[in-house]
């Protein structure tokens, strides 16, 4: 019973860890009315280190600060949630913005250094899940 829990929570992770890649992805590939792109600058970067529980490793990562002006001349600057690994972008780096005209805090980055992460993100769910299902399947649970 153990076994099948623990597959279970793994088969569980890897589906969310390839929603999260397949969601990330469209939404940079989604255009409609709403949207508008507008070139950006990284404004500031603010490093944060995290300490890793499990293997108790140190890891930096970069919470980006950007700046854009909106078609209607409108100043947005905003410190984005996500983090990227230490050093993947540079204060002062051109970026391609894309915003909700009603909402201009509302925008994604458009890189493929962006997409880089959502793909890894995608291939890491789709092959925990495969490997899982792979070890269900072979285990006793089944035998």
């Amino acid at each position: 019973m153990n076994d099948l829990l623990a597959y279970g929570v793994l088969t569980i992770g890897g589906v969310i860890t390839t929603y999260i890649g397949w969601a990330k992805l469209n939404q940079v590939g989604e255009k409609s009315d709403d949207m508008e792109e507008e070139e950006g600058i990284v404004f500031d970067i603010e490093k944060s280190a995290s300490r890793g529980s499990i293997s108790n490793y140190n890891s930096r990562t970069d919470k980006l600060i950007i700046r854009f002006v909106t078609k209607d001349k409108r100043w947005v600057t905003k410190k984005l949630e996500d983090g990227y690994i230490s050093g993947t972008f540079k204060k002062g780096e051109k970026l391609k913005i894309r915003y909700n005209k009603n909402n201009p805090t509302d925008f994604i980055i458009i890189s493929s250094k962006v997409n880089a992460y959502y793909i890894v993100t995608l291939a890491l769910g789709v092959c925990m899940s495969v490997a899982d299902i792979y070890l269900l399947i072979n285990s006793s649970f089944y035998k």
